[in-house]
């Protein structure tokens, strides 16, 4: 008996996905974060305890993926054209209570590079292909890293449920009680 392949669309759309700067020090990301979304508009309020503003880049990134329904394989983050250049990693989260995080991707190197006319970018990050509600995307270092402003996820494979088989059995009682 074989599981089936996981079935992935040919060349997959990204999706661009909802993305709210979480201001404050780098230190502590891994406290809870307290999400409220009013109901019928499009505001959400995000807060976590203990959380002083950063000077002038967010510590983390809160990306609402609720809309996804299929597991997301990549993720492609966007900064503005005029960032200097840099090279860090980043760091995905996964959540689908903003309490408990796991982590779907381990240091994805980013780098944005440009040299005598000369362009060097890579903006995706691999993620361990996952379906869950919300992304906490921190960079390894704030300082020298630019704020990201444009996040879309790459849908991964879809699991194919197993195909059943049934077939019919001609049986007959026989003189013993439970056997056929």
């Amino acid at each position: 008996i074989r599981r089936p392949e996981a079935t992935r669309p040919r060349n997959p759309q990204p999706v661009k996905l909802r993305l709210f700067p979480i201001p404050g020090p780098t230190e502590g990301t891994g406290e809870a974060l307290h999400l409220r979304v009013r109901q019928g508009e499009t505001d959400v309020d995000i807060e976590r305890p203990n959380a002083a503003a950063g000077p002038d880049h967010p510590s983390s990134y809160l990306v609402d993926a609720r809309a996804l329904q299929q597991p997301i394989a990549e993720i492609q983050v966007g900064w503005d054209s005029a960032a200097p250049d840099f090279s860090a990693r980043l760091q995905v989260d996964a959540s689908d209570d903003l309490e408990h995080w796991r982590a779907v991707g381990s240091g994805a190197q980013i780098v944005s590079l440009h040299h005598a006319g000369q362009e060097f970018v890579r903006n995706e990050a691999r993620i361990d292909s996952t379906r869950a509600s919300f992304l906490r995307l921190t960079w390894n270092r704030v300082q020298g890293s630019p704020a990201i402003t444009d996040v879309q996820a790459i849908p991964g494979a879809i699991d194919a449920p197993p195909q059943r088989l049934s077939f019919e059995v001609a049986g007959s009682a026989t003189a013993r009680r439970g056997e056929f």
